[in-house]
C-alpha cells in the first residue's frame, strides 16, 4: 500500500496550527474595560460575557430605597448592581470601581466586586436634552437637564422624596427630589422648572422602554424658571367642552379652571364633574370626600 506522506504532513501542520490558536484564545482573557462608554457600547450578549472592568468616576445618584446606584466618568454614566457590604455612597464622591459587565435588564451595567471612595469629586453639569432624547432611552443612566411645567407635587413617605410630575411636549414623567426651592410644595404646581438629574429608565421583561424618571442628586437640581401665578383660582372659568380647543397663545400644558357638579368621587384617585356642556374625569391625589351633587 502506498502512503501519501505529503498529505500526512499537511494534516499534522493544520492540526498543530489549530491547536495553537485554540490555546491562544483560551489563554487570552477579555481586555479590561476602563471607561463607561466602552461598557455601554457592548451588546447584551457581549455584556453577558462578564468582561472585566476597572474605572474611576463620580457618584451621580445613590439611594438603596430606590434601588438606584449611578456612576459617571468623563465618557458616560452607568448603573451599578448591588454589592454586599457596600457602605452608603454620596452623590459627588469620586470612586474607583472594579467588577465585570452585565447585560442589565435594559442596558449594560457593571456588577462591582470592589468600590473604593478615593476623594470628593464634582457632579458634572447635566446635558440639556429634548423630549425625543429623553423618551428614546438612549439617555439611560446619564445626567441630563430639561425644563418643563410642574403639574403636581406630592411627598412619598416610603422613599422620603418629593415626586414632581412634569409635562413636556405632551409627555408626562416624574422627578424625585429630596429638596425643593419653595417652602410649600404646592407652590411649584404650574411653575416652569429646570431639573437636573439622572435619567432612570423603566422597562418590561422584554427589555422594552415604557417610561423614564429623573433622580435629582442635589438641592441645586431643581430651579424655578417661571413661577406659577400667585392665585390659580384667578384664572377665567372655561366650559368643559372648550378644553383642548385652539386658543391664541395658549398651550395644552397650561393650567385651566373649570366648574361643575360632582357626579362621582373616589378620594385619592378621581373625581368626575359635569357642567352644562360636558363631563370631565379629573385625576387627583387629594383625599377630600366630595359628595355627588
Amino acid at each position: 500500500m502506498q502512503i501519501n506522506y505529503g498529505w500526512i504532513k499537511l494534516t499534522v501542520g493544520v492540526f498543530c496550527i489549530a491547536t495553537m490558536r485554540s490555546g491562544f484564545a483560551a489563554e487570552s482573557p477579555n481586555p479590561v474595560l476602563t471607561t463607561v462608554a466602552a461598557v455601554r457600547s457592548l451588546s447584551a450578549a457581549e455584556a453577558k460575557q462578564h468582561h472585566p472592568v476597572k474605572l474611576k468616576g463620580v457618584v451621580t445618584f445613590y439611594d438603596e430605597i430606590l434601588y438606584s446606584r449611578f456612576l459617571q466618568d468623563e465618557t458616560a454614566g452607568i448603573y451599578l448592581l448591588e454589592l454586599a457590604n457596600l457602605p452608603p455612597l454620596l452623590a459627588g464622591q469620586m470612586v474607583e470601581v472594579e467588577g465585570v459587565t452585565g447585560p442589565g435588564e435594559y442596558a449594560p451595567v457593571i456588577a462591582p466586586t470592589s468600590v473604593k471612595v478615593v476623594g470628593q469629586g464634582k457632579i458634572p453639569a447635566g446635558t440639556p436634552v429634548a423630549l425625543e432624547q429623553l423618551v428614546s432611552g438612549r439617555e439611560d443612566s446619564q445626567l441630563v437637564e430639561f425644563s418643563g411645567i410642574v403639574r403636581a407635587v406630592h411627598f412619598e413617605k416610603d422613599s422620603q422624596y418629593y415626586l414632581l410630575d412634569f409635562v413636556l411636549g405632551g409627555e408626562r414623567f416624574t422627578a424625585y427630589a429630596k429638596h425643593l426651592p419653595v417652602t410649600q410644595a404646592q407652590e411649584l404646581v404650574g411653575s416652569t422648572v429646570k431639573v437636573r438629574g439622572v435619567c432612570s429608565t423603566m422597562f418590561n421583561r422584554q427589555r422594552q422602554l415604557f417610561g423614564v424618571r429623573l433622580l435629582v442628586p442635589q438641592a441645586e437640581g431643581v430651579v424655578i424658571e417661571k413661577p406659577a401665578p400667585a392665585s390659580p383660582y384667578d384664572l377665567p372659568v372655561q366650559k368643559i367642552s372648550s378644553l383642548l380647543q385652539f386658543a391664541p397663545g395658549g398651550s395644552f400644558s397650561d393650567r385651566v379652571k373649570v366648574t361643575g357638579t360632582v357626579a362621582y368621587c373616589e378620594p385619592g384617585s378621581a373625581v368626575f364633574i359635569q357642567d352644562e356642556t360636558a363631563g370631565l374625569y379629573c385625576h387627583t391625589l387629594q383625599r377630600d370626600l366630595l359628595q355627588p351633587g
